[in-house]
């Protein structure tokens, strides 16, 4: 009675394009079976299918080798073995098996045995076809910042070609983005199906996504946040054949309330016929990355990088100026501290939405409350060009010796943060004209003129707001006149003051009015305070400081000259100095 033989193949475990396929064939008959024939085909086929949001699809397809050999014709098998050898060529562009998510290539060997009035014998067997092992690449380190204004991040690794199992090194880092709006980071490798269908149209279908098994919080201050884990085994190593392709890519995905910002690497996953040898350097992201450009952006305006924290810090004439990225709960910018000598004002300037019977400089200045002594003086500081370089920004605050500025920027490139240095560039000119163009207050306008020249015959410092002089030296005594005014702007008195140093043994206040107080005060000191006192308001002595008030303005300082040697010389007995020579 005919039956269906047995039929064995001795294959190789793995074929590479372009190679000879051996196979050994041993056919077992139990009977006595005629056939028609005994045919053994290699075929190969590559098959693309792209699922649609409209439930239909896009496919295409190739056959990719089509081979068949007889190896009898019709004949009578007698029981028994008979063995086969048949060879056959694979096209040395043939792509390596690959079952995907759209994509699938497969190879079979198919043998067919057609038996007359009996089921014929049919079998197959899958062909693993796999390229061969490639020299690895030298290290690639390489860095992305995501594109876009607003929140980003960026990530770098110390290579871009894997081995299944090898361990990918990198860091992250994002800025711009309100501490507040930040679910997480996660970092995946994103395997990616790329099919040109060749009517135009292009579909990328995500075949596996790898996450690093934590989501990473926001690192505080442009600080980077390093990872590393390993590419898994059983990734299938990137290709481009016929009309589609596997790539690889390291995606950083920011996650913030109002929605995402992302970037990625290109990657490589390769088969290579040696382990890594050595390992890249990790480019620099973050602070690390962004002092470079922060650098060649500020020394166009003159900044330079602030030693001691992640910055700019500028100085033009009497103004100084600190920049730096602020990021609060709900706010992501840069912000400018601006410090100068004190304009002696009484000047605050803050953010306020409502203003009731706004002044004329708040009407210039809409939604800040602006409080001064003098409005007159406020009106001639503010005034242009300072109005326009400050409403460039968001005030937070202004005061006597302080501005406070922030702003939005695109990002922490040079070129993001360009237009905010260049405005803050304007505000540092704008301040030093606006400090020049300060009047005296209306007493004291006048005697603008012998203030000045009585500055620079001591070697002091003139501030008009307040008419305040500081570092007068005159007999080696180091002076300073202050003008003191009532609520309503007008001068209530001038209070001179002289620097006792080395200061004083002494742990309390001596007041010539109070002769109690210079007890243990050097003796004659309490004659030189009370004829001292004799010649003005009060009398005070610190530690560290003798100072006087004298009613009302004082219109020119050098007729004070008579007061400073009277203080010098209280000071010296004070002092147990008795020894002709300068006070100090």
């Amino acid at each position: 009675m005919r039956s269906r033989p047995d039929i064995d193949l001795q294959l190789p475990r793995v074929i590479y394009p372009g190679d000879e396929l051996v196979v050994g064939i041993t056919l077992t008959s139990h009977s006595i079976t005629p056939i028609e024939f005994f045919d053994i085909t290699l075929s190969g086929n590559a098959d693309s299918n792209v699922a649609m949001q409209d439930n239909s699809s896009v496919s295409r397809s190739k056959r990719i080798v089509q081979a068949t050999q007889r190896l009898r014709e019709a004949c009578t098998l007698e029981e028994g073995e008979l063995t086969f050898e048949v060879r056959f060529s694979l096209p040395r562009d043939a792509p390596a098996t690959y079952a995907g998510t759209a994509i699938q290539v497969r190879y079979e060997l198919r043998a067919h045995i057609s038996i007359p009035w009996w089921p014929d014998l049919r079998e197959t067997w899958e062909l693993l076809v796999e390229n061969r092992g490639a020299q690895r690449p030298a290290p690639a380190p390489s860095a992305v910042k995501s594109v876009g204004d607003g929140p980003f991040v960026e990530i770098s690794v110390t290579d871009t070609n894997f081995a299944p199992g090898d361990e990918i090194n990198g860091a992250f880092a994002a800025g711009n983005v309100p501490k507040a709006n930040v679910d997480g980071i996660e970092v995946s490798l994103v395997a990616l199906e790329r099919i040109e269908q060749g009517d135009g149209r292009t579909f990328q279908v995500e075949q596996n996504r790898h996450n690093i098994p934590n989501v990473f919080h926001l690192p505080p201050g442009g600080k980077h946040t390093p990872f590393r884990f390993r590419v898994p085994k059983e990734s299938y190593p990137s290709f481009q054949a016929l009309w589609f392709k596997l790539d690889y890519r390291l995606v950083v995905i920011l996650r913030m309330h109002n929605g995402v910002v992302s970037t990625h690497i290109p990657v490589k996953v390769g088969k290579y016929a040696a382990p890594r040898a050595q390992v890249g350097r990790l480019p620099d992201v973050g602070i690390a990355r962004w002092r470079t450009g922060w650098a060649s952006a500020g020394a166009k305006y003159g900044f330079l990088l602030n030693a001691d924290q992640f910055g700019l810090v500028g100085t033009r004439g009497p103004v100084n100026v600190a920049v730096e990225v602020y990021e609060s709960d709900h706010e992501a910018a840069m912000v400018a501290v601006f410090t100068y000598p004190s304009l002696n004002l009484d000047l605050h300037v803050e953010p306020q939405v409502l203003i009731v019977l706004p002044s004329k400089v708040e009407l210039r200045y809409p939604g800040y409350k602006i409080n001064q002594r003098d409005i007159a003086q406020t009106r001639v500081f503010l005034d242009e060009p300072l109005r326009s370089a400050l409403l460039r920004f968001k005030i937070q605050s202004m005061s006597d010796t302080e501005l406070t500025v922030r702003g939005p920027v695109k990002g922490y490139d040079a070129e993001a943060i360009d237009p905010f240095l260049k405005d803050v560039s304007g505000i540092l000119d704008a301040l030093g004209q606006a400090i020049e163009a300060i009047p005296p207050p209306p007493e004291l306008a006048e005697s603008l003129p012998d203030w000045r020249v009585f500055a620079g015959r001591t070697g002091a410092s003139l501030s008009v707001g307040g008419m305040v002089l500081q570092g007068i030296t005159i007999e080696g005594g180091l002076f300073q006149i202050e003008t003191l005014f009532q609520e309503s702007g007008a001068v209530s008195l001038t209070r001179v003051s002289l620097t006792i140093d080395p200061p004083l043994p002494i742990a309390h206040t001596l007041d010539p009015g109070q002769p109690s107080t210079f007890a243990s005060a050097a003796p004659g000191s309490i004659d030189l305070a009370q004829a001292l006192r004799a010649k003005c308001r009060r009398v005070q002595v610190t530690a560290d400081t003798l100072s006087i008030d004298i009613p009302g303005p004082v219109s020119n300082p050098e007729e004070l000259r008579p007061l400073f040697v009277e203080m010098f010389t209280l000071a010296r007995r004070l002092k147990n100095e008795r020894a002709p020579g300068p006070y100090r």
